[in-house]
């Protein structure tokens, strides 16, 4: 992303943040509210089992459905804020590769630093400081906080590299015990026998409002991050197939490929393949491809971007999303 591209993109998040939805908050926070309200076991609404449906957006087989129809909607709203049409998607961080505090999205002009140590870890540089009036939607004084790598490294990729030779989408019980030696979901979601790994990772890492599973979305990285995620499920369904998703089993209710992802009321089978996406598709500009291993570049064979863009199809005919 060039300059310019980095100041829509962060003009097109303040607009959202500044225009008001019907929920009576504004349209980004609409999204940091769903993310929050997602993680209620009891959300009240029914499926075509007559029970509550069952939270679908982490620690279970739908975490990477959930999300790739989340961050959709986030992109779709996104790109109808940005006024000068250079946008063709959200940004991914390749956190795998820029490990960073200094650098990748971690700039003035774009997401701004680390929280300062003496300040609560309150994040004052950057267009997401509270001098940008960037507040949580319920707490008109809680600003934006990191607090970067104080326990834990970024996901290399050798991590990534070693998810990808699970070739088995998800593997019973279907939740955060399930081995990541037979569950890619589990793996790249972060739920490792030894500590986090992965996705779950990338959320430590950068801590502070990040590190609140309810409060995450709140900090612009979050999308980054997840379209990153998002990244390396399209490689693994590449090499393995898109629809190669488990659990097939319809009695566990809520999991299915012909379940609803009853927050967007979109089929979770509907959601895997990335380059037909809701009839229009994207891609991304790069892929996750590293030197090291060999063998991983080999099944790519293509150049890896610390920071890019994915695009949609009805952007420049085809959306990518590629590095920042």
């Amino acid at each position: 992303m060039g300059d310019a591209e980095q100041t829509a993109f962060v003009n097109a998040l303040h607009s959202m943040k500044q225009t008001p939805a019907g929920s009576g908050i504004s349209v980004y926070d609409t999204f940091v509210k769903i993310h929050a309200d997602a993680m209620d076991d009891h959300t009240g609404h029914h499926g075509h089992g007559g029970g509550a449906n069952p939270a679908q957006a982490h620690m279970v087989p739908t975490f990477l459905p959930w999300h790739r129809q989340f961050i959709w909607e986030f992109e779709t709203t996104l790109l109808a804020h940005d006024n000068t049409g250079l946008l063709t998607g959200l940004p991914y961080w390749n956190w795998a590769l820029d490990q960073g505090p200094g650098s990748g999205p971690w700039g003035v002009n774009f997401l701004g630093g680390n929280g300062n140590p003496d300040n609560s870890n309150i994040v004052e540089t950057g267009p997401f400081s509270p001098n940008s009036n960037w507040f949580l939607y319920d707490d008109p004084n809680e600003p934006l906080v990191r607090d970067f790598s104080q326990h834990f490294g970024l996901g290399t990729t050798t991590d990534i590299w070693r998810a990808m030779q699970v070739g088995q989408y998800d593997a019973a019980p279907w939740d955060p015990s399930a081995s990541i030696h037979e569950s890619f979901r589990n793996h790249l979601e972060g739920w490792g026998e030894d500590g986090p790994l992965l996705h779950n990772l990338g959320h430590v890492w950068v801590g502070g409002t990040m590190s609140d599973v309810s409060e995450a979305p709140f900090d612009p990285v979050f999308w980054m991050h997840h379209a990153f995620v998002d990244l390396i499920w399209s490689e693994w369904q590449l090499l393995y197939g898109l629809d190669n998703y488990l659990p097939e089993d319809m009695a566990l209710m809520g999991f299915g490929a012909d379940d609803l992802l009853w927050e967007f009321g979109v089929l979770i089978g509907d959601t895997f393949d990335f380059s037909q996406y809701d009839g229009i598709g994207y891609e991304y500009e790069s892929t996750t491809i590293v030197p090291e291993p060999s063998a991983y570049a080999l099944m790519f064979g293509s150049i890896a971007l610390l920071w890019a863009v994915r695009r949609r199809r009805s952007r420049g005919n085809v959306l990518f999303r590629g590095p920042c």
